[in-house]
């Protein structure tokens, strides 16, 4: 039994993330802590406890009274180059928040978010707002609302509906924010050139943390700068979400964030 602490840096700010992992010689993508799919089977069958924290409250619905039908492509403005927010105030006003208006965020709030999260800021080469272990690229960020899950396509700068699954109880636990919008930060290892499903991957899990991490800080920094509520949090329902959103062992559940106004 080892421990592997992977550290994550974006900018000056640096993002821990520890996960226990076992043996060698074996895919820890397919760790239990982030991928159910890993466990193994016992006499008594596999079993995951859902993740919850020491709050003792059972979880909320945080929805709307009716919840529109979930469109199958959401299109979203370009992001502004013009907000009045330098890094350093980014940085100074970065903040995790718990508590925020049960309303979606504007769609120019939320294309500016998820551009930097990893939107293309250089086309001709295809490269990104954040970095990746060897240009893999292998960080997705899904938009989770009451009516679906969306994933990201920074190509298209757009949304594309992938379930129609509400899985707020599943990433909320017994600590909803209120938000309407969730996102949450998935590795697909596969996307590492040398990723093995029976191998050794350890190297790609451990890059896949570190490039999820800067992906969460940008989040973090971007919704400082527009005055937006998020609090990043690893705790979440990894096997009931795996079986919503049908994920694969090589996808690595790592953080979610949610998104939105704050309360007065």
């Amino acid at each position: 039994m080892k421990k592997l602490i992977f550290l994550a840096v974006a900018l000056t700010i640096s993002f821990n993330l520890m996960s226990q992992t076992e043996g060698t010689g074996k895919d820890i993508s397919t760790d239990p802590k982030r991928n159910p799919k890993a466990q193994q089977t016992t006499q008594s069958g596999t079993s995951t406890k859902q993740i919850t924290s020491d709050v003792g409250e059972s979880p909320k619905e945080v929805t709307p009274k009716s919840v529109a039908a979930a469109k199958q492509l959401i299109e979203l403005p370009q992001p502004s180059k013009s907000r009045k927010c330098d890094i350093m105030q980014a940085l100074g006003n970065r903040k995790s928040t718990r508590n925020m208006k049960a309303e979606h965020v504007s769609l120019q709030d939320l294309s500016d978010i998820l551009w930097a999260a990893k939107g293309v800021n250089r086309p001709d080469e295809n490269k990104m707002t954040s970095p990746t272990a060897r240009n893999s690229q292998e960080i997705e960020v899904y938009l989770c609302r009451p009516e679906g899950v969306y994933i990201y396509l920074n190509e298209k700068n757009a949304l594309e509906l992938v379930s129609d699954k509400n899985i707020f109880k599943e990433l909320n636990g017994t600590r909803p924010t209120g938000a309407l919008d969730i996102l949450l930060i998935v590795a697909d290892l596969s996307r590492y050139n040398g990723y093995s499903p029976n191998g050794d991957n350890t190297h790609f899990y451990e890059m896949g943390a570190v490039d999820a991490g800067i992906v969460s800080q940008n989040i973090s920094l971007m919704c400082a700068a527009a005055n937006i509520g998020t609090v990043p949090r690893a705790m979440m329902d990894h096997e009931n979400i795996y079986k919503i959103l049908d994920f694969g062992k090589n996808q690595v559940l790592w953080l979610n964030h949610p998104i939105g106004y704050f309360e007065k």
